[in-house]
């Protein structure tokens, strides 16, 4: 391409010192001998040229590659020189490579990460919505007419409770006692089966315990270790004050600090039930049967230093004072 080059110059140079000839003759005098001359002079330069272009290039290669071989001064070839200046130059260029690839993947990462938090917080939404409709349709089964309606309630209730005890547990123990306390479809007393044949004996000892505050009961039974440490935590005691749990099946009920004045216990399985710190106190001037016997009393258990509250209760059928003998549950 170099030798190309130099002959079209060549002949641009030749054909402009021919018309200068021709101006200078007076005529348009034509001498091929010259252009010739010139041309052939101007290739034998080039050649020239890149045979001395080829040499210094074939001179150096050697050179550098003799100077590769030889040691320098500090012991080491200047191979090993080159080799270490080639890794300085390529740390050089990889460093600010390496760090703008560190910033994207951050930035990549921090955007990733954003829009997992998002459809997490999503997703966490949208299950509280689901759980809070599931304890909305179970208060609003609670409060049929219908037996099996309010007994699907409350299964509903308590296994929102188990599943979920930081969030629904207390709540849902509030909304069983008041319940138990005044039961759908008997604004005073216990709830009745729909279909039950009445009991001759309910005129002199009041209505049997309905199934439902039965499950209520159950369900109290039968909180787990970490539900009644939450309410523990929480200052919370349950409030059956007022309710007619006869012939309720309280065995092994954790009934600390509850409070049952008032509360109708006749024939209530009180074994291994704890009663330390609960109120059975009565402070009007002729204090209610509410059912209780001694025996009753005798099978339950509590704290030493916190006995249940019996001031004012009396036996329903010796008509004496109960007196809290049991002091533990290794007793």
């Amino acid at each position: 391409m170099i030798l190309f080059g130099w002959v079209r110059n060549l002949r641009y140079l030749s054909h402009a010192f021919e018309q200068r000839i021709a101006r200078w003759g007076r005529g348009a005098v034509r001498l091929p001998w010259l252009k010739l001359s010139l041309l052939a002079a101007l290739i034998l330069i080039g050649a020239g040229l890149v045979t001395a272009i080829i040499g210094i290039e074939f001179w150096s290669v050697v050179g550098f590659w003799e100077w590769m071989q030889s040691a320098s001064d500090v012991g080491e070839s200047n191979s090993e020189t080159v080799r270490n200046v080639g890794l300085v130059i390529a740390a050089v260029i990889a460093l600010p490579l390496a760090i703008w690839r560190s910033w994207v993947a951050g930035r990549q990462a921090t955007a990733s990460l954003r829009q997992a938090t998002s459809a997490q917080r999503q997703a966490d939404t949208s299950h509280q919505e689901l759980l809070n409709a599931r304890h909305q349709q179970g208060a609003e089964m609670l409060g049929s007419d219908v037996l099996p309606v309010r007994l699907g309630g409350i299964y509903a209730l308590r296994r929102l409770s188990e599943d979920y005890p930081e969030i629904y547990h207390i709540e849902i123990m509030r909304l069983f006692c008041a319940f138990a306390r005044n039961p759908t479809g008997n604004d005073g007393g216990s709830a009745l089966e729909d279909s039950r044949v009445r009991d001759p004996w309910e005129e002199i000892e009041g209505p049997q315990l309905g199934e439902d505050v039965q499950a209520i009961m159950h369900a109290i039974r039968f909180r787990t270790a970490r539900a009644i440490e939450l309410e523990r935590t929480a200052g919370f005691f349950l409030d059956l004050s007022g309710a007619n749990l006869r012939g309720a099946n309280l065995q092994g009920a954790d009934l600390t600090g509850a409070d049952l004045r008032r509360t109708h216990l006749k024939n209530a399985f009180l074994r291994n039930a704890n009663l330390s710190g609960s109120w059975f106190d009565s402070v009007m001037p002729s204090p209610p049967i509410n059912g209780l016997i001694q025996n009753q009393l005798d099978q339950a258990f509590a704290d030493p230093d916190n006995p249940p509250k019996l001031n004012g209760i009396i036996d329903d059928v010796s008509q004496e004072q109960l007196v809290w003998r049991r002091r533990s549950n290794d007793n």
